[in-house]
């Protein structure tokens, strides 16, 4: 297949080509010649490729004429059956299930990271779990007056209104 992309990239690119040093062709040849290269659309991914280094190995004269000689090796891949088409779309060739291949056991347990902070002892552990159920307790507190406000206030309210109903009706 080399040959072919060498003989190929001789015949577009023409006598210049034997001006450029040899390991430089090997280079434009085996990148041509593989089969994952993407042409593009009118040799844009051949120019993307090698269009700088066409244009300072002195193959061609200047860019435009690069993305000429570009379109024309798209072309010539093309017709010597170098280019594969690309689908546009691609299928699995089975059917593939997520899990298969997976252990049926429980996964591996993740292990701590380490913590950025120092390294707490005992004794402070301790005390800050004692500061948070000392916390939890006053939050507990605080709501429990907050629900017995509530509650004398709408007692209060209540007896209200039954006096107003009362002295209104007397």
């Amino acid at each position: 297949m080399t040959e072919v992309a060498r003989s190929v990239v001789h015949e577009v690119i023409g006598d210049k080509i034997i001006d450029v040093d040899e390991p430089i062709v090997s280079y434009i040849v085996n990148v041509l010649a593989d089969e994952d290269f993407d042409f593009g659309l009118d040799g844009e991914g051949a120019f993307d490729a090698l269009g700088d280094l066409l244009v300072a190995a002195g193959c061609v004269p200047d860019f435009p004429e690069c993305r000429s000689v570009c379109s024309k090796l798209s072309d010539k891949f093309g017709k010597h059956g170098l280019v594969k088409a690309k689908p546009t779309v691609r299928s699995l060739a089975a059917p593939f299930r997520m899990n298969e291949g997976l252990d049926d056991g429980e996964a591996p347990k993740k292990k701590p990271e380490p913590v950025d902070g120092p390294l707490l002892s005992e004794r402070d552990k301790l005390k800050i779990e004692r500061r948070k159920r000392k916390d939890e307790r006053q939050r507990e507190v605080l709501n429990l007056n907050s629900i017995q406000l509530h509650s004398q206030f709408f007692n209060f309210c209540i007896s209200i209104s039954i006096s107003f109903c009362l002295n209104w009706f007397i």
